[in-house]
């Protein structure tokens, strides 16, 4: 009887066993070892036995490039994009090396000498060796592209460093080399006889020089050696993984590199979120996802890979960018170091992932995202090919509400049209890669607009202070709590230990209704309770409670962000977006929002876009209730009406009108000990919500309810039970969703459960 969630949770035992032990540590030479003894025979005979090895044999390709080339309508574009953008890049000159002091200042990714010795320019280059290296499988006889391809490869094996670093990882061990290693293999494995025999000699010995580097990094040389959630892990170890395939009976050590490989993925397998998320926000979840699906997409003929798919993480990766999509498809959440737009793809991802699921609500965020794949040749290459098999959608997703259950987070919306909006609440850790001191914090965006909005990431990036999550990067105003729409306490930072994190304690998505409450207590300092929670009434409005508790007094600001300079409406502040407006009134304490300056030194964001607002309060037992109201550009929505009945520490109750009908909302942090009185309504609940319409209720939300009793509606239970339900025109209560207990709800005459 659960609304609209499409969660996977099961998880495959034989996987489990496939794969490895259950303890997730450091990858090691032992264990190597170990794993090439007992798999070293099957992977010899299936290299031996699979021509090309990578991807898909002669006779497999045969069909792909036929599904390809009969791809037709929007799908065809891909393939044409594919290849105006192989011919576009035949005008540039092949890159050649210049060292990171001649790099400095010239790009993006290396405003300093400190950003510049990564020598990220040369992913581009590993991007193009392996777009190329499908564009002459499928044009075989186009000598541009095969000229192209050569040209790129062994320039690349003549490239003095393939990224630099400080001991003890050095240079070759990071995402520089991982770009690279990935391409060369595949060239190599593909289109051996575009290289001479001595050419086809240096390219072996530059792999067998330079791939040990990322052997050893994996080992432990590289802070991301156990970074299993990262991309840079991902990266540097598909390099591993498709080397060791490609020069397995070529390199002594390549078979170690492919042994090695596999087990890290085992370990990300372990490691990765069963919700599908990523520790590190959307941005860098695309980078990760599709180093992921490469990896076991090429490695799959030789090795067992390909049962990661039976994991929860990927099966649910799909949902997880779906549902961090803003409305209209043209943005997506901006937590952590991430900005408004994918910086990889993401469309090729959720082709691949909707290919092997055969999801079409995947398949439909990849045709309609609101902008064009974001990425290099290799990724319009992969859209390609995954797009050609993957399902077509026949309609938007239906579900509309979300909730991350391990990187803890939920979103809510109206719908998902480009003037429908979108709000997120994030909890999870605070201290992880990537992350911000953002526990608790609200956004919200009409389409891709954002009027509440979120830093994303800070232009401190090219410094290594940004970096030191000890302590100095949170001095940057980016990652700082004072920049994120949250409660502020003592004017602190929250904590940033390794145990500090927010937990999402309930959440429930009705057709009309979703409510959602977390526990912040275990990111903060100088508290002993923090809640907060938010009800939402779809299209109408947005209700966010808060409660502090502390052992002595605290200074409390309730803070509000926003992307356009507000104006100052009927006691709150409306601001004015492009596809829609945002009204934001504080109704406990019944207080104007004043204007807030940082007080980090270090502000790292563009403030007129990013503009402070707060609600004060000093005390041991404070709460706040704060309206949000929603609207459309165009729309006629009548101005809310609304009454504060009661408030205190630990109890808030108050009404919500436009006219028409009437909400009676109350809201208690601690457990009900005393029934609440809505009205004509007797109730025993944590929280709740009637809408009346001329005195009589036609839908609740309730969270923790064990009594609920008014005309023509009786409930009780033992247990405090989360569910949602409304009238239907026949006269009969509806439940329309409900808590997961494994308790049933006991239905009385005039009751019954949702479709």
């Amino acid at each position: 009887m659960k609304f609209g969630f499409r969660i996977f949770s099961c998880f495959c035992f034989l996987s489990l066993t496939a794969w490895g032990s259950s303890e997730v540590g450091y990858v090691t030479p032992e264990a190597v070892g170990e794993s090439l003894r007992e798999h070293a025979a099957q992977w010899e005979s299936a290299v031996q036995s699979h021509e090309p090895r990578l991807f898909y044999d002669n006779e497999k390709w045969l069909s792909i490039a036929s599904g390809i080339e009969s791809m037709a309508g929007a799908r065809a574009d891909y393939r044409e994009r594919f290849f105006a953008e192989a011919d576009r890049l035949l005008k540039e000159p092949v890159p050649q090396y210049l060292p990171p002091e001649k790099v400095a200042g010239t790009r993006g990714d290396a405003r300093t000498l400190y950003s510049a010795r990564e020598e990220l320019w040369q992913r581009d280059v590993g991007n193009q060796i392996y777009g190329y290296a499908f564009a002459v499988r499928l044009r075989p006889d186009n000598e541009s592209y095969r000229a192209r391809l050569h040209d790129l490869v062994m320039a690349a094996t003549q490239y003095q460093t393939w990224g630099r670093h400080d001991p003890p990882m050095g240079a070759n061990a990071d995402l520089a080399a991982g770009h690279i290693g990935r391409g060369i293999a595949l060239a190599y494995d593909w289109h051996r006889d575009l290289f001479s025999d001595d050419e086809r000699a240096k390219i072996r010995q530059t792999m067998a020089r330079r791939m040990p580097n990322l052997l050893r990094a994996l080992y432990g040389d590289a802070y991301w050696a156990r970074g299993y959630e990262e991309n840079h892990n991902h990266v540097s170890v598909t390099a591993l993984a498709y080397s060791g395939i490609a020069f397995y009976d070529e390199i002594p050590s390549a078979p170690i590199w492919l042994a090695a490989a596999r087990l890290n993925f085992i370990n990300v397998g372990r490691s990765m979120a069963a919700d599908g998320s990523s520790v590190e926000g959307v941005s860098y979840w695309t980078y990760g996802m599709e180093y992921i699906l490469q990896f076991i997409e090429a490695t799959r003929p030789i090795i067992d890979s390909e049962t990661l798919y039976d994991l929860p993480f990927l099966q649910n990766a799909a949902s997880y960018r779906l549902m961090a999509s803003t409305s209209g498809l043209g943005g997506n959440l901006l937590w952590g170091d991430a900005v408004a737009r994918d910086w990889h793809g993401p469309h090729h991802i959720l082709f691949g992932l909707a290919s092997v699921y055969d999801d079409p609500d995947a398949a439909y965020l990849a045709e309609n995202i609101a902008y064009p794949l974001n990425g290099g040749l290799d990724q319009y290459a992969l859209q390609m090919l995954w797009a050609s098999l993957a399902p077509t959608p026949e309609h938007a997703p239906e579900q509309l509400d979300h909730r991350l259950t391990v990187n803890d987070m939920i979103t809510t919306r109206s719908g998902w049209a480009e003037d429908d909006y979108l709000l997120s609440m994030k909890a999870g850790y605070t201290n992880r890669n990537h992350s911000h001191l953002d526990a608790g914090a609200l956004t919200l965006a009409f389409g891709d607009d954002w009027l509440l909005t979120a830093p994303g990431y800070g232009k401190g990036g090219g410094e290594s202070n940004f970096w030191q999550r000890h302590g100095p990067r949170w001095e940057y105003f980016s990652n700082a709590t004072e920049s994120h729409a949250t409660l502020l306490i003592n004017g602190k930072n929250q904590r940033f230990d390794n145990d500090a994190k927010a937990v999402v304690t309930s959440f429930l998505s009705a057709p009309d209704w979703s409510w959602a409450t977390a526990d912040l207590a275990g990111a903060y300092n100088d508290v002993s309770d923090v809640q907060r929670a938010v009800l939402h009434h779809r299209s109408e409005y947005i209700l966010v409670f808060d409660y502090i508790r502390a052992p002595s007094p605290v200074a409390v600001e309730w803070l509000a962000h926003f992307r356009y300079e507000p104006t100052a409406s009927d006691g709150g502040l409306l601001i004015n977006g492009k596809k829609g407006d945002l009204f934001v009134r504080s109704l406990v304490p019944a207080e104007k929002f004043s204007p807030r300056e940082p007080t980090k030194e270090k502000v790292d964001v563009k403030m007129e876009r990013h503009l402070g607002y707060a609600i004060a309060q000093e005390g041991s037992d404070l709460s706040f209730a704060t309206l949000l109201q929603p609207i459309a550009k165009g729309s006629a929505v009548q101005p809310l009406e609304t009454k504060v009945i009661a408030s205190g520490p630990d109890y808030c109750q108050l009404t919500v009108s436009n006219g028409e009908w009437t909400d009676m909302v109350a809201w208690q942090p601690e457990k009900p000990e005393q029934p609440i009185m809505l009205g004509a309504a007797n109730l025993q609940a944590k929280a709740v919500a009637l809408r009346t319409i001329d005195g009589a209720v036609s839908s609740l939300i309730t969270m923790g309810a064990q009594q609920i009793s008014f005309a023509g509606f009786e409930f009780q239970s033992k247990e405090p039970r989360d569910f949602a339900a409304r009238l239907g025109s026949d006269g009969v209560w509806e439940i329309t969703a409900i808590d997961d207990r494994d308790e049933p709800v006991v239905l009385t005459d005039g009751m019954r459960a949702g479709q």
